[in-house]
């Protein structure tokens, strides 16, 4: 029973691809097929080797890397339109860009999708793409990898991305973030620190604790959003709102940039504290705290 086919550097023309789709369609056994470097490149094959990927019932990994298929806007549409049960899909290196981009978006944003590792790396991929892999993320559940290695992304498109799985505009703008998928742009794999929380095998309630922790600290030395959000926050929150922000980061002490940010800032924890703070009517809190107190006597007594 075959699982594996590797059909890298054949030089496959369009009947071989042809041929390739029809041994798919019966095949039941593969779960990983190879075609790197065989140029694709034209929108029937595509269409077939979609169709033969879809039905196929036991695929999981389709590996189409140095393919050409950016060549022809019409060719990526018609594979990605087969990849929905796919676990891994890579596209390496072939010239993908902005025009084929809302397609891939399109992809990952579908609630059908069982996609857990999208491979992207080096593409001709820049900041205006951002908008659609921000968008997919905050929806799809299941992408557990993005890596983007080697485009023309800058810190702008980072960033836009990064909001994805760390947005600050809120506390439950936090908790509704992606806290799942590991968004990867250089070679040596090192994520952002909102992208690091996501890499751990933590549960989701560990993972926005952390976030909103890196919120309140700030990344690159300045804090994400103002503190002013915490202004909602129920009275009867407050002293988990306190006792959080208490709490040492020690889901990223092994981070060098946390642990270099920590140690030069000492005070933080009582600057955050004292923010926080500052947007209560702390009088009505002790108020409050005395009412309830006197309650509890008079049940005591009765």
């Amino acid at each position: 029973e075959l699982g594996e086919l590797g059909l890298c550097k054949c030089s496959i023309d369009h009947n071989g691809l042809l041929l390739l789709s029809k041994y798919l369609s019966k095949n039941r056994t593969l779960k990983r097929l190879l075609l790197n470097e065989n140029v694709i490149e034209d929108v029937d094959v595509a269409r077939a080797l979609s169709l033969a990927v879809k039905d196929h019932p036991t695929m999981e990994e389709l590996c189409v890397s140095h393919c050409e298929l950016g060549t022809n806007v019409d060719v990526l549409p018609e594979i990605l339109g087969g990849c929905n049960r796919l676990k891994i899909l890579r596209l390496n290196e072939n010239k993908i860009s902005s025009q084929n981009v809302a397609h891939i978006g399109a992809l990952l944003a579908s609630p059908d999708t069982s996609l857990a590792t999208l491979r992207l790396d080096k593409n001709l991929l820049s900041d205006v793409d951002a908008v659609h892999f921000t968008a997919a993320l905050k929806s799809n559940t299941n992408l557990k990898y993005l890596y983007l290695t080697g485009n023309n992304i800058t810190d702008v498109g980072k960033e836009e991305i990064t909001t994805a799985v760390l947005d600050t505009t809120s506390l439950n703008s936090i908790a509704d973030s992606n806290h799942n998928c590991e968004i990867v742009y250089s070679t040596l794999g090192t994520p952002g620190l909102a992208s690091h929380i996501n890499e751990k095998y933590w549960s989701t309630k560990r993972k926005v604790q952390s976030k909103i922790l890196l919120a309140l600290y700030g990344m690159n030395n300045e804090t994400l959003s103002s503190i002013q959000y915490f202004r909602d926050l129920p009275l009867e929150l407050i002293p988990h709102g306190l006792e959080l922000i208490q709490k040492h980061l020690d889901c990223l002490e092994q981070h060098d940039t946390i642990s270099v940010h920590m140690k030069n800032k000492p005070n933080i924890l009582l600057g955050r504290m004292y923010c926080l703070l500052r947007v209560w009517n702390l009088p009505w809190l002790f108020v409050n705290a005395v009412r309830r107190n006197v309650q509890k006597r008079q049940k005591v007594f009765r």
